[in-house]
């Protein structure tokens, strides 16, 4: 049986928007705590949601250490755990490093912790994608809490966030590098200069990068070749958003600053995860993975916008409106193309649970 959309199908998502953007609106902690329970509790339970989540019950079932030998130290760990007890807890675990570290964070540093959480929840790039690139999402948010430990002076902790995220995904790794650009304070225009060449790659794809690398056989060097080797462009509204934030951190730069100091390491990291993702729009992986440990500091700077503008409650209406849009646009966009068929799949629908649920042929049992 192929599986056929329903609006009903819908539901699931609808609820936890509602839940999410009632937190938004409010400070107080318990409905955050609430806000966050319910999105874990959605998490961990889920069942053939993410377009990978056969792919990697199929490597618990399939575990042995000499075939996995390229494998992430942590990974191989959960990957034969989760195959001695059941293959659940490797969705469990995963979903718990991928969400509380943002939990925590938003918690310790956004003025506003629900509209960032929203704002999580919103961008398909973060929560969304937390539900496919299971393990990639867990480095990121490690990488994102090692950001707090150096900020903090808790410098052991921060080398250790690093090493677990380079534990469960090799790009994790970027976390001893991603701070280098906080040491050097970049000046406003050459944050613009940045975001010209941004646009620069991505209009005229510098797809031969890859020959301009020195050689190496590390497994970080060798799976980075392989993504460079793969042209795989970028889709038309991703970009247009990450160029989009991009061009208003520009415009709003200084008054940020003005708002909280502390936004000027938001912005110069953001700038570079535009840069990124222009540097490596031929291959729409590559640049999802790198500029994303840069572009997830929109979650610290959103709540500053709100003070730029006299009447702030239509800004923080209109912030989240544009948000809720972008959310929904991007279950219309693969609800739109989808057609049921032994290869064809939507990756967060239908949203099923563990108690409860149906093996669609094009969903499990899909040609690998």
């Amino acid at each position: 049986m192929l599986y056929s959309f329903s609006l009903i199908d819908l539901v699931p998502y609808l609820i936890v928007y509602i839940i999410c953007l009632l937190n938004s609106f409010k400070k107080k902690s318990s409905l955050y705590n609430i806000a966050f329970f319910v999105v874990f509790v959605f998490s961990i339970i889920r069942y053939g949601v993410g377009y990978d989540y056969f792919n990697y019950v199929d490597n618990i079932i399939e575990y042995d250490n000499s075939s996995f030998s390229a494998m992430e130290w942590l990974s191989k760990i959960l990957y034969f755990i989760s195959q001695k007890t059941f293959h659940q807890l490797f969705f469990i675990v995963n979903s718990f490093i991928c969400l509380f570290p943002i939990f925590f964070i938003l918690k310790k540093y956004s003025p506003m912790p629900g509209l960032s959480f929203f704002t999580f929840m919103m961008i398909p790039l973060f929560f969304l994608e937390s539900l496919s690139i299971v393990r990639y999402s867990s480095a990121l948010s490690m990488v994102f809490i090692a950001y707090y430990f150096y900020k903090e002076k808790q410098y052991v902790k921060y080398i250790i966030c690093c090493l677990i995220a380079g534990g469960l995904h090799s790009s994790g790794y970027i976390g001893f590098i991603f701070l280098l650009p906080l040491l050097y304070k970049s000046t406003y225009f050459f944050n613009i200069v940045i975001y010209i060449l941004a646009i620069a790659f991505h209009t005229y794809k510098l797809d031969n990068i890859v020959y301009l690398l020195p050689g190496g056989n590390n497994v970080i060097y060798l799976r980075l070749i392989s993504y460079l080797s793969r042209i795989e462009p970028q889709r038309g509204l991703m970009s247009i958003i990450v160029f989009f934030i991009g061009f208003i951190n520009l415009l709003f730069w200084k008054k940020l600053i003005s708002i909280n100091n502390q936004n000027s390491d938001y912005l110069r990291l953001i700038n570079l995860g535009v840069f990124f993702w222009g540097l490596f729009s031929f291959n729409v992986t590559l640049s999802l993975r790198i500029s994303s440990y840069f572009l997830i500091f929109i979650l610290l700077l959103v709540p500053s916008f709100i003070p730029l503008f006299k009447k702030k409650v239509a800004a923080r209406s209109m912030i989240i409106l544009f948000l809720s849009v972008y959310f929904a646009s991007s279950f219309y966009v693969n609800i739109k193309g989808y057609t049921p068929s032994p290869s064809d799949r939507i990756s967060y629908l239908p949203y099923q649970t563990v108690f409860y649920y149906k093996d669609y042929q094009n969903y499990k049992y899909r040609p690998r």
